[in-house]
């Protein structure tokens, strides 16, 4: 591990970190830049080769190779105690290259061996998500209002603080090298009958059958471990899944590159506001 990389582990008992100026050293972190692809072939008699049918990237296992220094005891049980079994945490790796994370549970909990001065470590972790995620979110509104207003501020001329946009197309480019799960949110202005929205790319759609009223919100996602519908009303959250249609598909995800995405009602179209917001970038390795 170089000088400038940072490992955090973090959960509910407490916090780790892993720099050189840390009590707690990393040699090598085994699994962090690679993926297994599983990948699914048929073949049939006097058939040359196979053809592919299937893919998908397995989980990522990693192994933490390290140190701990004085005072060893009390480092030694720290580090012991945080890491603990049965208890998820989230693994961030933060270098010159940005900030990046995984949520990890322990397979194989610190193996830390007796010595003086200095004792050596190994554990491993499973993220069962694979990919990488930047800390960085990004919010792009798909219709409603585009805020304007930013810094520097300039008081000459005319502007904004903030214009209403009724295309019902946006772009939203990932600038990863693997698809991002989203976070989206319809909001209601009025009255909106059936609210979707739609990408253009890979034709998969995210339908309601319901009739929105002013102020109500609803709140869907297709990350892993956060899928689901919530109807959002005034002092009051519940499960909005049965209003998704049986074609809608909680599995959508922003591709690498470009993704044209529209938005739309059955009725009532100009009533209706919606967001997208997912991690700036997730990528395979670090």
């Amino acid at each position: 591990m170089d000088k400038s990389t940072v490992f955090t582990y973090e959960n509910s008992i407490g916090s780790l970190t892993f720099a050189m100026d840390s009590a707690f050293w990393l040699s090598d972190v085994a699994g962090a830049s690679s993926v297994e692809v599983d990948l699914t072939e048929t073949r049939t008699d006097e058939q040359y080769g196979a053809v592919l049918t299937g893919q998908s990237a397995a989980p990522r296992t990693l192994t933490l190779n390290g140190c701990i220094f004085e005072p060893l005891q009390e480092h030694r049980r720290q580090l012991l105690r945080v890491m603990a079994p049965l208890t998820p945490a989230r693994l961030t790796k933060r270098d010159a290259g940005g900030s990046y994370w995984l949520d990890v549970s322990p397979m194989k909990t610190p193996e830390v061996s007796a010595g003086e001065g200095v004792q050596q470590f190994q554990a491993q972790l499973r993220a069962s998500w694979p990919f990488w995620r930047s800390e960085v979110n990004h919010r792009t509104t798909v219709a409603g209002l585009d805020p304007l207003f930013s810094f520097p501020f300039y008081t000459g001329g005319n502007w904004k603080i903030s214009q209403y946009t009724q295309n019902y197309f946006r772009n939203i480019p990932n600038d990863g090298n693997v698809p991002i799960p989203f976070q989206m949110v319809f909001t209601a202005e009025g009255r909106v009958e059936n609210p979707w929205l739609y990408h253009m790319g890979t034709r998969r759609e995210i339908r309601l059958q319901m009739v929105m009223q002013a102020g109500q919100q609803v709140r869907v996602s297709t990350q892993p471990g956060e899928k689901g519908v919530w109807l959002e009303t005034p002092g009051k959250t519940e499960n909005g899944f049965r209003f998704l249609t049986v074609d809608s598909d909680l599995s959508m995800v922003l591709l690498p590159g470009d993704n044209l995405l529209r938005m739309g009602a059955d009725a009532f179209r100009e009533n209706l506001s919606a967001g997208v917001s997912a991690p700036r970038g997730v990528i395979s390795g670090v």
